[in-house]
């Protein structure tokens, strides 16, 4: 008796997992099936593979290999990647793959599709998108539409084909939007129902921040991003849907990477991240008066950041080629196979529009940095298109 995988975030019988997905991933040999879980640390996983090959014979696999993420942050349950190891055997390419909790269990286990097995890897520079934007996750209600917008229409203007989203909850309004922007094939919606089973913390540190695991569990739903786009994106960037990573001297995303790849020649570029904190917005008049009714910030009001500190940690966060890459945390990578290099914010700089971070700071001690209002004119137009057909009656401006 098998329990097929029919949805994101799936129990296996008999075993403290939640399988997230499954890749085929061949670029250590002898390859192996990866398949991504959210796990109890302790006691330790015992588990079996058995792959499924396109006949429908289970080939017998190894022992499964359970190997943590590098950042839990303390929590009991972590993501992990679950490794069945193909050895060369009689089924290089299974189209499924079969975990039991132990060699003679009770008949039970879990099959899993391989997400990627019927993709083949494309040929060089032949990519569905040159970008795309992994973001997780929305949770507690998320409805703050205006920012939202804003965001999805500044990736777009940027260079983004393709923004995924993990999402937990979410407002009523900002549901309207996010199924406008999914009809127009922007944006792909990736159920994450971990409060199913788990209670996700809404913050960093345990026990400071209680729950099962970190932050409703995005290293797995960052980490289910990267696999899920390897082979149909050229660069994905990894950041929050508060953030968006600004270049300074270019336009676009692509003008920005060849003059990155020129210069650092690297497989992930970190981007230091500046604060534009909400508390220190400027009055623009009516400028903006007819977007006052949508609920959410306007960060084109939001034009002064915080001076970072010299030694401090910067959260940083990425633009990455995903096929160089086996393990991404939050505000770095992990393992990957090139270079990894820190951008110089001469070059591009992190926005994160957010609450203040040094809420000490005098709002004229701000730095004033209206590099955004670069964007504004078909910014204001193509938000003004999508609150037309979704927050009506439209609230225009002119």
């Amino acid at each position: 008796r098998c329990l097929l995988q029919t949805e994101i975030l799936q129990p296996i019988p008999n075993g403290n997992a939640l399988v997230v997905s499954a890749y085929l991933d061949s670029r250590l040999e002898p390859g192996s099936v990866r398949i991504l879980a959210i796990v109890k640390r302790a006691p330790p996983l015992e588990l079996h593979c058995y792959f499924a090959c396109r006949n429908g014979l289970f080939v017998v696999a190894s022992p499964a290999e359970v190997n943590l993420f590098h950042d839990h942050f303390g929590f009991p349950w972590a993501a992990a990647h679950i490794l069945c190891s193909l050895h060369g055997g009689p089924c290089l390419k299974p189209d499924k793959v079969a975990l039991v909790s132990s060699e003679r269990s009770d008949g039970q286990c879990f099959v899993a599709n391989i997400q990627n097995a019927a993709r083949p890897q494309p040929e060089l520079n032949s990519f569905t998108h040159n970008f795309g934007v992994c973001i997780s996750t929305l949770f507690g209600g998320y409805n703050n539409v205006l920012q939202f917008t804003q965001a999805m229409e500044m990736y777009r203007l940027l260079g983004a084909g393709r923004v995924t989203i993990y999402n937990s909850s979410c407002g009523p309004e900002l549901d309207r939007v996010l199924a406008h922007y999914t009809a127009t094939g922007l944006v792909e919606v990736i159920p994450w129902p971990i409060d199913r089973y788990l209670t996700p913390s809404t913050g960093w540190t345990y026990p400071t921040h209680p729950g099962d695991v970190h932050y409703y569990g995005q290293i797995a739903a960052l980490n289910d991003c990267l696999y899920r786009h390897m082979y149909d994106t050229r660069y994905l960037v990894m950041n929050d849907v508060d953030e968006i990573i600004i270049p300074v001297g270019c336009a676009s995303w692509a003008c920005l990477m060849m003059h990155l790849n020129r210069i650092y020649d690297a497989a992930v570029y970190r981007f230091n991240n500046h604060v534009f904190p909400y508390t220190a917005v400027d009055d623009f008049g009516s400028v903006f008066d007819r977007w006052k009714g949508i609920p959410g910030r306007n960060i084109l009001t939001q034009v002064r950041r915080e001076p970072n500190p010299i030694f401090a940690f910067n959260p940083t966060k990425m633009i990455l080629n995903p096929r160089q890459v086996v393990e991404t945390s939050v505000h770095y990578v992990v393992f990957t196979f090139g270079k990894r290099a820190l951008v110089s914010s001469s070059l591009a700089k992190l926005h994160h529009y957010r609450s203040p971070e040094r809420p000490n700071i005098d709002k004229r001690d701000l730095i004033i940095d209206p590099v955004m209002w670069k964007y504004k004119a078909v910014l204001v137009s193509n938000v003004n298109s999508v609150l037309h057909k979704h927050r009506p009656p439209p609230r225009l401006i002119p």
